[in-house]
């Protein structure tokens, strides 16, 4: 037993390294135990405007009709935008790399649908309450296991553009498969998932 733990404590220093294994200060530790950090969450700048989405509530479902009449009209509501309202350079509907909101279908819980840009923080959620949207529900894929089955049902019928899976298989030389699984990870943050955008004049945005 204690050469066992003789021998972990041995591995244990990394004198002959710069980081690993070396006890490396925090520049914000302070602020953060003393809770004077200022978060995303806290800055505000001259003119900015709020933003709060309207997500689905199902996992698959066809959006029959979006109602965006009543948020429009909520004071210091500046606009309310749907996914054809948003330019996009890739047209396939819900494609990987266009699908900035939902179009026409929502494919997972949580998916953002509407947008509504307030003055405040306020005004935004009230009127992201005030969007009305209709949807026909469909069979989700609720397992990973039954999603890759040849009869399951295909939530991206328009696949990966240029991928050929039987291509690769047939001359990519070896192969393996494997099996794992594990649980939903994040880095430890400690505020929201919040971004500041800034519009700069020469039409690019600073994040």
């Amino acid at each position: 037993m204690s050469e066992i733990a003789e021998s972990h404590s041995s591995n244990s220093k990394s004198t002959n390294y710069k980081y690993v294994g070396q006890r490396v200060p925090l520049h914000d530790g302070t602020q953060r135990i003393l809770g004077e950090m200022p978060y995303t969450g806290d800055l505000a700048f001259a003119g900015m405007l709020h933003l709060r989405l309207v997500i689905s509530p199902h996992a698959h479902a066809k959006i029959l009709s979006i109602d965006l009449s009543k948020a429009e009209k909520v004071p210091g509501v500046v606009g309310v935008f749907r996914a054809e309202d948003l330019p996009s350079r890739n047209q396939v509907i819900n494609s990987r790399t266009s699908a900035i909101l939902a179009k026409e279908r929502v494919l997972f819980n949580g998916q953002p649908v509407v947008a509504v840009a307030g003055e405040t923080v306020q005004a935004a959620e009230d009127g992201a309450e005030k969007v009305e949207i209709e949807y026909e529900l469909l069979d989700p894929v609720l397992d990973l296991e039954a999603a890759v089955l040849p009869d399951s049902n295909v939530i991206w019928p328009e696949g990966i553009p240029d991928s050929d899976v039987d291509m690769a298989a047939d001359h990519g030389g070896d192969q393996a498969e494997k099996q794992d699984t594990k649980g939903p990870q994040t880095n430890i943050n400690q505020g929201m998932f919040t971004s500041v955008e800034i519009w700069n004049r020469d039409s690019r945005t600073r994040m």
